[in-house]
């Protein structure tokens, strides 16, 4: 390997003392504590290099994120110098790498934040608005994958309101038991010292019965019982997106619920007519798919109805990215346990042909 190279192209500009690891290197390690020292890449030879702090801010300028949301862009600018100067080499490579299939060449630590920045914004108002009084929250990150989500929140967010972060996502090994692989690293979550702690948690979420186990063996559980909980998730592909509205409409101990669905719904789902539930408000899958049924950044609801407070259907003008709606509800924060069959469900509660080939075949059969 070339690291005449990686040097040139701002990829080995790193500190050659390594985060200290453990509990007792929150002094040394934590990551938003101390000023930043001078950055390396201010050098003129690699000011130039597109993977160095300073070549990433002139692609986020490219970014519709960098219009919209200026001020939360210069926030993450001073936080991508501080992870490039302390994070391990092979955890910037991964943050810089492009994404795959990307048209833009976007490299992924952009990408995410371009297609986040509204549910950080939420998620910072939800903590920001609880009295000082309140117990620690938690934040749920669902379908978590790497954990920018969380990684950025975890910087963003004051220590002081917030205990810890929970990823869950079927790519993570179980932590603690032997042979258990996974596809998605790790080690950038647990051998660096963030300013509120993250862990992961390998489940598959598109089962109903990890549904039920995450709402008594955690959000139910002794730690969690009194804490506000926020749920979050960006890009949750089809069932996965159903099943995280599934979690915040069965459980009164989420208070906030920010996601961002992927690949749902389809087309097929507004030719049979689909109509979604969450909580009590309804809306059909063709509002998702029709820019002039939903004008861009509407209030959707602002009435108080069975547990939700408020609920946003939000679709930006200038996203970057197909996908670019986003779902907010939210209930007042010491809320009662309210019965299963108020929540509502987040499931098809109307549809013309139902589901599948077979059942529209057979609709169509009954009007011959």
């Amino acid at each position: 390997m070339d690291l005449d190279h990686l040097r040139s192209v701002g990829l080995f500009d790193l500190p050659e003392q390594l985060p200290v690891f453990g509990p007792g290197a929150a002094s040394e390690n934590r990551l938003a504590s101390t000023p930043d020292p001078p950055d390396p890449l201010d050098a003129p030879a690699a000011s130039g290099s597109r993977w160095s702090p300073q070549g990433l801010k002139e692609q986020l300028d490219k970014l519709p994120v960098s219009q919209l949301f200026p001020e939360l862009c210069d926030e993450v600018m001073g936080i991508l110098h501080r992870w490039h100067q302390r994070l391990p080499l092979k955890v910037w490579s991964r943050m810089v790498k492009i994404c795959k299939g990307s048209a833009h060449q976007v490299p992924s630590v952009l990408k995410e934040l371009n297609e986040s920045a509204p549910v950080i914004q939420r998620v910072r108002r939800w903590v920001e608005a609880l009295p000082s009084t309140a117990p620690k929250a938690c934040i749920l990150d669902l379908g978590a994958g790497f954990g920018f989500l969380s990684m950025f929140l975890s910087e963003l967010l004051p220590c002081e309101k917030v205990k810890e972060f929970c990823l869950m996502d079927m790519s993570y090994a179980n932590r603690g038991v032997d042979n258990s692989s996974g596809t998605t690293s790790t080690e950038h979550i647990y051998k660096v010292q963030w300013q509120i702690p993250m862990y992961t948690l390998k489940v598959d979420l598109k089962k109903k019965t990890t549904l039920n186990q995450i709402a008594e063996r955690l959000l139910q559980s002794e730690d969690l019982r009194e804490r506000p909980i926020f749920a979050c998730g960006i890009h949750l592909c089809n069932t996965l997106g159903i099943r995280a509205a599934q979690l915040f409409n069965e459980n009164a101990e989420v208070s906030g619920f920010a996601f961002v669905p992927c690949c749902f719904p389809t087309s097929r789902h507004v030719a049979q007519q689909v109509v979604y539930q969450l909580g009590q408000h309804r809306f059909a899958a063709r509002e998702f798919l029709d820019p002039k049924v939903v004008p861009s950044n509407t209030d959707r609801i602002e009435t108080n109805s069975k547990g939700i407070e408020h609920h946003e259907l939000h679709r930006p003008t200038n996203g970057m990215f197909a996908q670019n709606i986003y779902i907010f509800a939210e209930r007042p924060l010491n809320m009662q346990p309210i019965q299963v069959e108020t929540r509502g469900t987040c499931v098809v509660v109307d549809a013309k042909f139902g589901h599948g080939s077979k059942a529209k075949k057979k609709a169509q059969k009954k009007k011959r």
